[in-house]
């Protein structure tokens, strides 16, 4: 972590206007959620649990299929 460049940002942030500070925080945060997606993707452990929701979903699209050719 480069704290002196936080630093830096950080007192640069009191010359911003309320409108520029909200665009700001809009892109940082689109950003932190983009990576925590990707990270959350990588995981081995999410990983299985979608593949256990995708088949039990599997399950039941193929009862609902099954029910409605009667």
């Amino acid at each position: 972590m480069n704290l002196e460049k936080l630093k830096n940002i950080e007192s640069q942030l009191s010359d911003l206007s309320i409108e520029e500070g909200n665009w700001l925080l809009e892109i940082i945060t689109k950003n932190l959620r983009q990576k925590q997606i990707q990270e959350m993707a990588l995981d081995l452990e999410i990983q299985t649990e979608i593949k256990t929701i995708n088949e039990e979903f599997l399950i039941t699209e193929m009862d609902g299929l099954i029910n409605n050719e009667y």
